[in-house]
């Protein structure tokens, strides 16, 4: 077994289109190979960018990835 972890801006459900769906498939992928997956986000990077003003619930089914979403206190300044 080895130790993956994936830095990334954007990741499902914070993000945008593509790169982040591509982080995720790979992530669940290793897992399912055996692996210990861990992602860094950062949400702040999302509400800075979000137009929509959505913001959805930090991910409830990360099908065995061990997911971290980074918060400031600074929000957007961060």
């Amino acid at each position: 077994m080895l130790r993956f972890v994936f830095v990334t801006t954007f990741y499902p459900p914070h993000h945008f289109g593509g790169d982040a769906v591509l982080v995720r498939h790979m992530a669940e992928a290793l897992v399912r190979a055996g692996h210990r997956v861990d992602v860094v986000y950062d949400v702040d990077a999302y509400r800075a960018l979000d137009r929509n003003g959505f913001d959805p619930a930090a991910p409830a089914d990360s099908n065995g990835v061990r997911v971290h979403a980074l918060h400031s206190a600074l929000g957007r300044l961060s």
